[in-house]
């Protein structure tokens, strides 16, 4: 799976493009479920933390599930959600790109405000 999604020619594909990019030479149960984890970002908050001397009481923990790379970015737990998004596009989306989905535990209200949050801080 890594090859078929750092592929030069694929351009780190969504689910659907890597899975029928692999299915004429490999297969195996549970592909698609397979890729689809395989191409996802992990988020949580840890919160409640001792404030820090630059007043940081949170840690942003983000996994790249391709890279398998983990970030841990201090914050505030009263930062807003416009904050978080800049915080996100410098640090993680500079490195890894868009993602094509996130991983949260979150709630789907912090999900879909984020997610607009990010909208409005490219532009789009």
């Amino acid at each position: 799976m890594d090859e078929a999604h750092k592929s030069k020619y694929s351009v780190h594909p969504r689910a659907y493009k890597m899975y029928y990019d692999l299915i004429d030479r490999y297969w195996w149960p549970g592909m698609k479920k397979d890729i689809d984890v395989y191409v996802r970002i992990a988020t949580d908050f840890v919160t409640k933390l001792p404030r820090t001397s630059s007043g940081h009481d949170t840690i942003w923990v983000i996994v790249d599930r391709l890279t398998k790379s983990a970030h841990f970015l201090p914050m505030r737990e009263d930062y807003k959600m416009d904050k978080l998004a800049r915080s996100y596009l410098n640090k993680i989306v500079d490195r890894h790109g868009l993602p094509i989905s996130m991983i949260s535990d979150l709630n789907g209200r912090f999900t879909s405000r984020f997610q607009q949050s990010m909208q409005e801080a490219l532009g789009t």
